[in-house]
């Protein structure tokens, strides 16, 4: 890497972390905040929390591991005691930015000879920095931890890259999708046996994490069957009396081609991811995070 490559990236560090303390959104201030200081102040439970109290069910859509993640700056937030804004929204969206260079140094390493196309299309990304630095958007953590398990997928970890897989389903649902295109790739890679052990394990990861809230009526409300998940049936063709489902019928499409593929590879694999999350979102009106799945996998393709 040469040493100019190193000063672009100093600086645009320095603009990422400037936009980490000075902006923030409705989102973290009314929504993701106030819900982690009520998981801080004891209840253990705090989906269940908001659903018998007729707070807000759409302030905390994320499972037992996001919890987690996110709870440790807002402990120091509070340990601490500061109330200045820009500190504040520096030590909780740092989480955000470790996911944000984690992506970016998996791409340099996957792509070596290719650093300044790297910068270009990812680390620059318009869409990254406005969500991630200014709208504070979340959804960044579970693509990160995706992109960590498919590192260890090409480096044949298989045990590494289950476990992280697990990890990030066990922060949110929408890495469910991925899985049939996982399963395939191991199907065609691998015997059976093994192709079943490393992706039945992220359930159990998934399964543990969840386990303290599944009963919960809560959890199941605002996680689970959370309104926005249903955004996949809302967008239809009627063709007769029957009602084409645009959104899980591209869904469909992308894991029957890839099935029909003789021979795969992680280029082939990143290709389909790309495909994958941009028809699921093409056919709806999504939420503003959900952009974020897309970027790193369109990247890579340009």
């Amino acid at each position: 890497m040469s040493c100019y490559i190193y000063i672009y990236i100093y600086i645009i560090l320095a603009i990422k972390i400037l936009l980490l303390a000075i902006f923030s959104s409705e989102y973290n201030s009314l929504l993701f905040l106030p819900f982690l200081n009520v998981f801080i102040d004891g209840h253990f439970n705090p989906w269940q929390y908001y659903y018998e109290n007729n707070l807000n069910l759409d302030s905390f859509p994320y499972h037992g591991l996001m919890l987690y993640i996110l709870s440790i700056p807002t402990i120091l937030i509070n340990l601490f005691n500061i109330e200045s804004q820009i500190f504040s929204n520096f030590i909780f969206k740092l989480p955000l930015f470790i996911a944000d260079i984690t992506i970016f140094f998996i791409l340099l390493n996957l792509f070596s000879r290719k650093q300044n196309r790297v910068i270009l299309f990812y680390f620059i990304n318009p869409i990254i920095i406005y969500a991630i630095y200014m709208h504070s958007q979340l959804d960044i953590i579970p693509i990160a931890l995706l992109f960590i398990s498919l590192y260890f997928l090409i480096k044949n970890k298989l045990l590494y890259f289950s476990i992280f897989l697990g990890f990030a389903l066990s922060t949110k649902l929408n890495i469910l999708i991925v899985l049939p295109l996982l399963f395939f790739y191991l199907l065609k890679k691998y015997n059976i046996k093994k192709t079943l052990i490393y992706t039945l394990i992220p359930f159990g990861i998934l399964f543990l994490f969840d386990l303290p809230y599944l009963l919960s009526s809560g959890f199941l409300e605002m996680v689970l069957f959370n309104p926005k998940q249903s955004l996949l049936f809302d967008s239809y063709y009627k063709i007769g009396n029957l009602e084409l489902l645009l959104p899980v019928a591209s869904i469909a499409m992308v894991y029957l081609h890839f099935l029909n593929q003789n021979k795969v590879n992680h280029d082939l694999l990143f290709f389909y991811f790309g495909i994958l999350f941009t028809a699921t979102i093409f056919f709806i009106y999504p939420a503003p995070a959900w952009y974020i799945w897309l970027v790193p996998f369109m990247s890579i393709y340009f």
